[in-house]
C-alpha cells in the first residue's frame, strides 16, 4: 500500500508534505476522500453539471505526460522530493493525496486547489474548543478543506469545475481551444456585424473565445449567405426581449458585451422555447441528442 501527501508550487516543483510514516496523513484520509463518480460525462465546457455529475478527461499519451506524469514523477522514490519548507506554503498552488492499494495497481490521485485565501500569513483567532474562550494565533499556515477539486482513477481525470483545474494540468487548455485574437477580428469584421465603437474587443472574455472558437470549427455557417443572415434574424427577433440590435440591412450590431453573448447563443441555437409552459431559456450546452 502506497500513499502520500505532496504539494505541487507554481513554479511546478513537487514538495512531499505528508509521508506514510507520518501520523497526520491518517487525519488527511478521513476527511479527503475519493468522489462518487458513477454520474460522470466527457467534458463540454458548455455544458453546466448537476450537483450529483462530474466531467471526465481521457487525456491522450501525451497530455498524459504533460497532465498527470508530473504528479507521479517522485512517488516511487520520495527521497528525490524535498519536503516542503520555509515560505514555500504560499506558493502551492495544489496538494494531493497519491494511493495504490496493491503494487498491480494503478495509482490513484485525489487534487485540492490551493487559492491564495486559504494561506495565512498571520491571523488572529478567538478558539472556543476548551472550557474558556481563547485567544491564538496562526502564521504560515493553509487551510485544508477537504475538497476534491480533480480525481485521476488511472486512466481519467475527473472534474467539476474547468476554471479551478485549469492551472494545475499543464496542456488541458488544448482540449478546448480558444479564439486566437486574428480570429476574433476576423469573425467580427464578417458581414454578419457592425462593431460599434465603444465595444472594446480586447475585453472578450474566455468562455466567448472559446465559443467563437466552437463555431469557426464547426463551419456550419456560411458568413457570406444572405439568407443564412436572414434566417438568423427571424430567429433573434423571436427573442425580442434580449433587445437584438439588427440594422436594416441585417447585420446585428454590437455596442457590449452582452451584445456579444446574445449573438453567439443565436449563432449556436441555444434559445428555444419550452413546448408546454412556452417559456423562452437558453440551454447550457449544444450536445445534440442523437
Amino acid at each position: 500500500m502506497t500513499k502520500i501527501l505532496f504539494g505541487k508550487l507554481k513554479d511546478e516543483t513537487i514538495v512531499s508534505i505528508f509521508t506514510e510514516s507520518s501520523s497526520e496523513l491518517t487525519d488527511i484520509e478521513s476527511e479527503f476522500i475519493q468522489p462518487d463518480i458513477s454520474n460522470s460525462r466527457e467534458f463540454q465546457l458548455d455544458y453546466t453539471l448537476d450537483a450529483d455529475e462530474w466531467f471526465y478527461i481521457e487525456p491522450s499519451s501525451e497530455l498524459h505526460d504533460t497532465m498527470i506524469k508530473p504528479y507521479l514523477n517522485y512517488v516511487d522514490s520520495t527521497v528525490d522530493t524535498n519536503p516542503i519548507s520555509g515560505d514555500q506554503y504560499k506558493t502551492l498552488i495544489s496538494i494531493y493525496l497519491v494511493s495504490k492499494e496493491n503494487i498491480s495497481d494503478k495509482y490513484k490521485i485525489l487534487f485540492n486547489r490551493i487559492f491564495n485565501k486559504y494561506c495565512i500569513i498571520q491571523k488572529k483567532i478567538i478558539s472556543f474548543n476548551t472550557s474558556k474562550p481563547e485567544l491564538k494565533k496562526e502564521s504560515k499556515s493553509v487551510e485544508f478543506t477537504g475538497d476534491v477539486d480533480a480525481y485521476w482513477d488511472g486512466e481519467k481525470l475527473f472534474f467539476k469545475k474547468y476554471s479551478t483545474i485549469k492551472p494545475m494540468f499543464k496542456g488541458i487548455e488544448s482540449l478546448y481551444r480558444e479564439a486566437s485574437s486574428e480570429e476574433v477580428n476576423n469573425f467580427l469584421e464578417t458581414d454578419f456585424f457592425v462593431i460599434d465603437e465603444a465595444f472594446k474587443i480586447n475585453t472578450i472574455g474566455e468562455r466567448a473565445r472559446k465559443n467563437i472558437a466552437s463555431i469557426l470549427d464547426s463551419r456550419q455557417i456560411d458568413f457570406t449567405c444572405a439568407r443564412t443572415r436572414k434566417q438568423y434574424n427571424d430567429y433573434a427577433k423571436e427573442y425580442n426581449e434580449l433587445n437584438f440590435q439588427i440594422q436594416d440591412d441585417g447585420k446585428f450590431k454590437i455596442t457590449k458585451a452582452v451584445d456579444l453573448t446574445h449573438i453567439i447563443n443565436i449563432l449556436q441555437e441555444r434559445l428555444y422555447t419550452s413546448p408546454i409552459t412556452r417559456e423562452k431559456r437558453v440551454a447550457h450546452n449544444t450536445t445534440s441528442v442523437s
